[in-house]
């Protein structure tokens, strides 16, 4: 099946369209049943605060019912020895509404003993979702396993690549475990809080010193993922829309409605596969990234978290993701030519310490990545009003499950309309998206 099937004439999971497990181009159509817990809306502040609390109860009771010890004490094995001792463990919510959607997260603080030293540890546990009556979908299987996959198989593929050439590895967190199994319902990451990283605000966009940090590091996966190849060789558009049409972009609505019947061929015809392909993140916006300061609160290091979507295809698909969901119209078109040449820097820095000549020049990239605005453009478009969101703002993902997307669909384009009112942060991001589209596409 191609890219997702159009689901109520509308195009299913638009943003998550290309997101078969690594190596395969096969897309199935979601099966799943809609999960009957709903997130209310709350006007009062009070009330949003003891929904937000309610919520975070329903999370740890949930953790609690569904994470074994066992798999508490195979992580702290794995992670510690297994001359480490288990004592106890407890759950420590720590996301708020909005901070994560695709899975489920928690992390544990795991006590334990070790060389006669009583010793604690905390690890960030992702769990798959389970709908209605304990199923998951075709969709949170295939996200879930390519994450795992990814931190088990081929990351330290990649690491290997870039420690063989004196380099050192991939700024991601550690994983717990040895195998990964088809069923496995839990990922367990080393928890790097203690060791001073902290979330992005997703509300923000990006300065130079932080997109500096990102587009070097992205620069490194993308390369070692060309040296690994070498080796082995050798539709939610439519709330943009009616949001297009409310801010007086006419022209822009009308493309979007277009697009809401063209979504497959227009994701399909952007992912496909060339010459500039390599193993991409996916899903790279602040959401999901994790960044450690220095004493003078300047960043200096940046971590890629959640590899749901990592999937092959053209390096200018994680840039485009990257550029319209985190940065401001104007920083786009001042300071892309210096951050598009970091990148070629980056990506040739590491190509030159395996020997190897960097097979793009800056100019091919820049053309390349403008032949993929239009996937930019749109993943934007869709990703803005949730990273702007508030608490009280954000529609659960649950709700999206099988024959319930269209449902979903038309709750997130009342919700932006919503937003558009109420939320000061989405009207000029919102305006930035849809000057580019106008601009791109001649509108």
């Amino acid at each position: 099946m191609r890219l997702g099937r159009r689901v109520g004439g509308l195009v299913s999971y638009g943003l998550y369209c290309g997101c078969a497990p690594l190596g395969n181009d096969s897309h199935l159509t979601p099966t799943d049943r809609r999960v009957s817990r709903q997130i209310p809306e709350i006007p009062c502040a009070d009330l949003q605060l003891q929904a937000s609390n309610c919520e975070i109860k329903y999370h740890t009771f949930f953790f609690s019912q569904s994470l074994t010890e066992t798999a508490v004490k195979n992580a702290l094995h794995y992670d510690k020895g297994e001359d480490a001792q288990f004592v106890s463990w407890a759950i420590e919510d720590f996301l708020g509404q909005g901070d994560n959607y695709a899975s489920t997260v928690t992390s544990v603080r795991v006590k334990y003993t070790q060389n006669g030293e009583d010793k604690e540890v905390s690890y960030i546990v992702k769990l798959k979702k389970k709908r209605e009556g304990g199923s998951s979908s075709y969709f949170d299987d295939m996200t879930f396993e390519k994450e795992g996959r990814f931190f088990i198989e081929l990351c330290p593929l990649l690491n290997a690549e870039l420690l063989e050439v004196g380099l050192t590895p991939l700024k991601v967190p550690r994983c717990c475990h040895s195998t990964w199994s088809e069923n496995q319902d839990f990922l367990f990451l080393v928890d790097l809080r203690p060791k001073g990283f902290k979330r992005y605000d997703r509300k923000k966009v990006l300065d130079d010193s932080h997109a500096n940090l990102v587009l070097q590091e992205l620069a490194r996966l993308h390369a070692a993922s060309f040296l690994l190849r070498k080796k082995m060789k050798d539709d939610l558009v439519s709330s943009s829309s009616t949001l297009a049409f409310l801010m007086g972009y006419g022209t822009g609505s009308e493309w979007f409605k277009d697009a809401t019947s063209r979504g497959c061929e227009i994701f399909e015809e952007q992912l496909r596969r060339g010459s500039f392909d390599v193993i991409g993140h996916g899903d790279c916006c602040t959401n999901n990234m994790l960044v450690r300061y220095n004493a003078k609160e300047n960043p200096v290091e940046v971590l890629f978290l959640d590899f749901q979507l990592c999937r092959q295809a053209s390096l200018a698909v994680d840039l485009n993701y990257f550029f319209f969901s985190n940065f401001d119209r104007k920083d786009r078109k001042e300071k892309m030519g210096q951050y598009l040449s970091l990148y070629h820097s980056s990506f040739a820095k590491v190509l030159a310490s395996a020997s190897l000549t960097m097979p793009y020049t800056v100019e091919e990239i820049t053309k390349e990545f403008k032949r993929k605005n239009t996937y930019g453009i749109i993943c934007g478009s869709i990703l803005i009003p949730l990273l702007v969101s508030e608490t009280q703002e954000v529609i659960d993902f649950d709700s999206a499950s099988g024959g319930c997307a269209k449902g979903y669909v038309e709750e997130l384009r009342q919700n932006a309309v919503r937003m558009l009112a109420n939320n000061p942060l989405l009207k000029p991001r919102m305006t930035d998206s849809f000057e580019d589209l106008k601009e791109s596409h001649g509108l």
